[in-house]
């Protein structure tokens, strides 16, 4: 189920980017989206969104060479993260954190 959650974001992310802003999305606008957890009642509980959401400013604030570098710095940070909300109300956070992660690569690096 994960995994197709996972997939799903990652599509997502892709179709949005391909509308999106020429420019590459900011450190502020990023918290601002993944701040706001709203997907109902999976993800209401998370008191820790703010915490899973910073943790991603590293890869904002770092250089790297190619799309594929900036998604695997987002996906080392979502490793961990996985492994320490599993089975709580933070793991639906730590995939929309992902997403929007994703999303900045898609709109730093593309093509």
């Amino acid at each position: 189920m994960r995994h197709l959650l996972f997939a799903c974001l990652v599509i997502l992310a892709g179709v949005i980017s391909g509308c999106g802003p020429a420019r590459p999305l900011t450190e502020s606008e990023f918290k601002g989206f993944c701040y706001q957890l709203t997907d109902g009642e999976s993800g209401s509980g998370c008191s820790d969104i703010i915490t899973i959401c910073d943790a991603y400013r590293i890869v904002m604030n770092t250089q790297h060479d190619s799309r594929e570098a900036c998604v695997r710095a987002c996906q080392d940070i979502a490793g961990p993260q996985r492994r320490r909300f599993l089975f709580t109300n933070c793991q639906v956070g730590v995939e929309h954190a992902l997403g929007w992660c994703l999303r900045y690569c898609a709109s730093a690096y593309p093509g």
